[in-house]
């Protein structure tokens, strides 16, 4: 499953959490969930994940790229919760991991969601 957001340039962990008030973080990670809701309330025959899964965010800039380490991809993971995924623990999630990439025609983000043999 790919769930792509258009026009989003993902956080920076560095921004995030540089002496910001937690009503700056919290709006942060509202939004971006309020993003995937949206997206995922689009798709026809929605169903939750009832195995265990790899996550990939893959974040696309227009212009700088951020590093790979820098992107914040526990918000993408915790807004996955209850609608595709049960839960993020070691039983439904094995790996989530980021990658960073440029593409001059616009930033987005894409979480690509990949069931696994147990």
């Amino acid at each position: 499953m790919k769930i792509i957001l258009s026009g989003e340039r993902a956080p920076s962990l560095n921004k995030i959490y540089q002496s910001r008030h937690w009503t700056y973080r919290k709006k942060i990670v509202d939004d971006i969930h309020e993003k995937v809701k949206l997206v995922l309330s689009k798709e026809k025959d929605l169903k939750m994940f009832d195995c265990r899964v790899d996550i990939l965010v893959t974040a696309y800039f227009d212009k700088r790229c951020l590093d790979s380490s820098n992107i914040v991809l526990k918000i993408y993971e915790d807004a996955l919760k209850g609608i595709v995924i049960k839960d993020d623990s070691h039983k439904y999630v094995r790996r989530v991991s980021t990658q960073s990439e440029i593409d001059r025609s616009g930033s987005r983000v894409e979480i690509e969601i990949f069931p696994i043999d147990n």
